[in-house]
């Protein structure tokens, strides 16, 4: 360790004034080297709020240099500086850190606070590759998450968000409804015309879909998988109905098979939903399969990045 952060590090550990502490901390963060990087992160569980702001600040400010190390507390044990970490990586605003905070976010992280704070700085960052988890988030039963997700999905200002947006203007919550109107608005301040355009005939689309999802369940006890087919378009309006049918089969203790030869049509609701039943599989040491997948749908798993996550033939 540097010998200038090892004196500031041994003041800072004999010190009782949370005044001469923020003090350190600030000159820590002028050094800008990665053996400051690791002082300040002992500090974010300084038992002081200010000391701790001032270390959030410092460590944002030094940059891109911290990522590496930041990454790695992402699985610190103590919440609290999980969620500072996250923070700051939402501050400094690389999409190095675009990935661990996805995967901490779908498949880690228990922990609401320091969800809400991915969320936040997901939403801060900007990258695209955040908008399909991020729409998986929105359905989750927690007024603020809502909240702080439709925030994100507005900064990212992706037009993959607005059906999924769309959706939340008949929400009886009247904050969420001005929240998804505030975030279309902003998504098209970011368009282009063509773009402005088929959010408006999007509107018209959704209000005039069928929202009929025809599903077949074949469970036969001598087969290792249960065996759902489905018939009719995927999308946020039946996505619920779909959810309640397969969910319950989980406990069946079998691999599921999706069949979707007369699919048409799944949106980002859709993917969300299948993420979010594959978690549940995966807690139970169960596979999800999908079979005769039209090719316009495989495209879609494809162009979300989540053809990886998938057994899609």
């Amino acid at each position: 360790m540097d010998e200038k952060v090892e004196k500031l590090l041994k003041k800072y550990k004999e010190s009782d004034k949370n005044i001469i502490r923020a003090s350190i901390v600030d000159e820590l963060s002028r050094i800008n080297h990665i053996s400051s990087v690791k002082a300040l992160l002992e500090m974010l569980k300084d038992e002081d709020i200010l000391v701790r702001a001032h270390v959030v600040s410092a460590i944002t400010n030094i940059g891109k240099i911290a990522i590496p190390l930041l990454i790695k507390e992402l699985y610190n044990p103590d919440k609290f500086v999980r969620r500072n970490v996250v923070r700051i990586l939402g501050g400094i605003k690389t999409t190095d850190s675009v990935e661990p905070l996805l995967r901490l976010l779908l498949f880690d992280e228990k922990e609401r606070e320091v969800n809400l704070e991915i969320i936040t700085a997901l939403g801060k960052i900007g990258d695209e590759r955040a908008v399909l988890p991020l729409l998986e988030m929105l359905k989750v039963d927690d007024w603020e998450i809502q909240w702080n997700t439709i925030n994100a999905l507005g900064r990212i200002s992706s037009p993959t968000a607005v059906e999924a947006l769309l959706c939340f203007l008949n929400n009886k919550n009247e904050d969420l409804v001005w929240a998804a109107l505030m975030a279309i608005e902003e998504i098209k301040g970011k368009s282009d015309k063509p773009v402005i355009d088929k959010i408006e005939d999007l509107k018209k689309e959704l209000l005039s879909k069928d929202e009929l999802l025809e599903i077949y369940v074949d469970d036969n006890e001598s087969k290792p998988e249960i065996t759902v087919t489905l018939k009719g378009n995927l999308f946020a309006r039946n996505v619920r109905q779909f959810e309640e049918n397969i969910i319950p089969l989980i406990q069946n203790n079998k691999n599921i098979v999706l069949n979707f030869k007369d699919c048409n049509f799944i949106d980002s609701f859709a993917l969300g939903s299948l993420i979010r039943i594959k978690k549940q599989l995966d807690r139970n040491n169960l596979k999800i399969k999908i079979v005769s997948c039209p090719v316009e749908i495989k495209n879609i798993f494809i162009s979300a990045g989540l053809i990886h996550l998938f057994d899609v033939s």
